[in-house]
């Protein structure tokens, strides 16, 4: 598993790359990253999860994700569209400990479209490099991101507590912090779903209802 480490030339704080993908290997990185597919289809793995992204599929890997891309054997074009998250934090605090779901979401077809565009609007101001085209295409990011912050944000952490879940009992906010907390740590482990309920003493029919 590799560290990547992404570089961003001439103070440009968004890393593009566009092509055919074959393969790209397990791996993870700081930054978020949009994996937008342009035309044919793609493997993707995140974490235990596989999925088949086909054109007009975005994926976003959040930052300390662990994934990798790989060709089903069918012709593709990808982007792949990383924003940095060191400079895009002065905007957003909460950039770097929050969880974005631009696939699994159902039921957002228009709030899916308006992301598709607003990224296609990044990808053909960094190619044709018009005039000021940096200010335009970081000014469309944080446009990208406040998009994905309303609409796909499922949670994100401000010290050990989540902020942004899809509820406001406190006492299920504490209890869902401390088993996402538990499962960042403990990631690499086999984490059953009757381990977390007897954490929380909560039954396992209720702790998949609220994860």
């Amino acid at each position: 598993m590799l560290f990547e480490k992404i570089k961003y030339s001439d103070s440009f704080p968004i890393n593009i790359k566009i092509g055919n993908m074959l393969e790209d290997p397990v791996h993870y990185h700081q930054d978020i990253e949009f994996v937008f597919v342009l035309n044919g289809e793609v493997l993707l793995r995140s974490g235990y999860c596989s999925y088949t992204l086909k054109a007009g599929d975005i994926f976003t890997n959040c930052g300390h994700e662990i994934h990798n891309l790989a060709s089903n054997g069918k012709d593709n074009i990808v982007a792949l569209i990383q924003p940095s998250t060191y400079f895009f934090s002065q905007y957003f605090p909460t950039l770097s400990k929050s969880c974005y779901r631009t696939y699994t979401r159902k039921g957002m077809a228009s709030k899916h479209d308006r992301l598709k565009e607003l990224l296609l609007e990044i990808l053909l101001h960094s190619l044709s490099r018009d005039f000021d085209y940096r200010n335009q295409c970081i000014n469309l990011m944080i446009d990208v991101i406040g998009h994905v912050e309303k609409y796909f944000n499922l949670f994100a952490f401000d010290e050990d507590i989540v902020v942004n879940f899809e509820g406001d009992n406190p006492v299920t906010i504490e209890q869902i912090s401390r088993i996402i907390s538990y499962i960042y740590q403990h990631y690499s482990e086999k984490i059953s779903l009757k381990e977390l309920a007897g954490m929380e003493y909560l039954s396992e029919f209720y702790i998949s209802h609220i994860i």
